[in-house]
């Protein structure tokens, strides 16, 4: 049995090469975004941020101070310092001239920048995988002995990665040694003014400042350029190494161990700005509308205290109303549970004399029955017999003369008739008005 290896497609090769050329593409992207994001928003924007840059030189040393606000650059001063023999000064007399650049120069609480001389520092070039660039500084620890004539435990060392071509990556090395260097920073400690980053102008490389020149050294005219100064005799040295700490995104070799590797320095005041900022967002949402609510409240409270007299009003009129219309139910409810009765009333008043009067009466759904008093009543039979609202009208009981009242008893029993036809009629005429409704 054969095995083959296995082929990859034309297709799938062709999709790798394309996700390969747009990494290389996106990379210088990525690199700019990840920098504005880490922006630090607070210095050299809102608040000044000032170096004070001091470069050892044969026979000297050279100072600038500059700042940069609302993000502008500016050269505030310069000054050099010579001393009599045609060597490096020692540390002491450094010191002392930088006690004397802070006062001339004005420039207090400014970060401080030491440079050194180029011949104190061994600059290789050198490429290795690009594997080992997610643990570049680990490897960079571990390979300083093979690279440069120094030791891991006495160099002073970081370096800047640059592009990746072939599987290679570029990496540009600077080392000097801690005996050398270390008096000076002591020194300048010891006289309050501890440098924080610590360089050579030859670590400030065309390529970190101005990305679109690489390899074109900086001169004299490109300092003038940057600060937008007319100054002819700045020192170069220190200028360069002001424009690398002040300017965004401009990178340089750090000697001091801070920030090595190329290591952006979290910007914790704009964070702490940023979060104080949002803290002052939120609690005006969360407190102004409860605020207000409250405020409604309190409002709607006092609008029923207010109001309560008239609340109180309205519900004993309420409750009288109440009653009424019970004892309004209750006349509508015997009107119409007893139509009869009142309209057997309403007859006989209109169909009786009046010297006829009336003492008892008594309706049921069959018969009416009548008794009081009248002059002849006879007369009070036949008018009740001649009206169409009753029938088989007679005698009850036989008539009584009064000799006190000079009056005959009667005693009337009949049947009503036309009364139900008036409410039969009476229905009707309803329902008629109901459907053409």
């Amino acid at each position: 049995m054969k095995i083959g290896s296995i082929r990859l497609s034309p297709l799938f090769l062709k999709g790798r090469a394309y996700l390969e050329n747009a990494k290389v593409r996106l990379a210088p992207l990525c690199l700019r975004t990840r920098a504005a994001l880490n922006c630090n928003l607070v210095e050299g924007i809102i608040m000044p941020q000032r170096c004070l840059a001091l470069c050892i030189e044969r026979g000297g040393m050279s100072a600038a101070s500059g700042e940069r606000f609302l993000n502008r650059l500016r050269l505030k001063g310069s000054k050099r310092y010579f001393f009599e023999k045609d060597e490096f000064p020692a540390p002491d007399d450094v010191a002392s001239a930088a006690f004397l650049a802070v006062e001339e120069l004005k420039c207090k609480g400014s970060m401080v920048l030491l440079g050194i001389p180029g011949q104190w520092v061994v600059v290789r070039r050198v490429e290795l995988p690009s594997t080992v660039k997610e643990n570049i500084r680990s490897v960079m620890a571990y390979e300083i002995d093979r690279l440069t004539p120094l030791d891991a435990a006495d160099a002073m060392y970081d370096f800047i990665a640059g592009a990746q071509a072939d599987g290679k990556l570029s990496i540009t090395l600077m080392a000097a040694r801690k005996a050398t260097v270390g008096p000076y920073v002591k020194a300048l400690t010891e006289r309050r003014f501890p440098p924080e980053l610590i360089s050579t102008p030859a670590g400030i490389m065309a390529g970190d400042v101005l990305p679109e020149t690489p390899g074109r050294p900086i001169g004299n005219g490109d300092i003038r350029s940057f600060f937008k100064t007319k100054e002819e005799d700045v020192p170069f040295a220190p200028a360069a190494m002001l424009y690398a700490a002040l300017k965004p995104g401009a990178k340089s070799i750090d000697l001091a161990g801070d920030n090595a590797g190329g290591k952006d320095k979290a910007p914790f005041i704009t964070t702490l700005i940023l979060a104080v900022l949002l803290v002052a967002m939120v609690i005006p949402y969360v407190v102004v509308p409860l605020e207000m609510e409250k405020r409604k409240i309190s409002a709607i409270e006092g609008q029923i205290k207010v109001r309560r007299k008239d609340v109180t009003d309205v519900e004993r009129l309420k409750k009288e109303m109440e009653t009424l219309q019970g004892e309004i139910d209750r006349i509508d409810d015997f009107k119409k549970t007893k139509p009869m009765s009142l309209d057997v009333l309403k007859g006989l008043t209109l169909l009786l004399p009046k010297t006829a009067w009336v003492t008892r009466t008594r309706v049921t759904e069959e018969t009416v029955e009548i008794e009081g008093y009248a002059a002849s009543a006879t007369g009070v039979l036949s008018l009740l017999e001649q009206s169409s609202l009753f029938q088989q009208v007679e005698f009850a009981s036989p008539t009584v003369k009064d000799a006190r009242l000079n009056a005959e008893r009667f005693v009337i029993r009949m049947k009503p008739e036309g009364f139900k036809k008036q409410e039969n009629e009476k229905e009707g005429t309803a329902k008629k008005d109901e459907a053409k409704k």
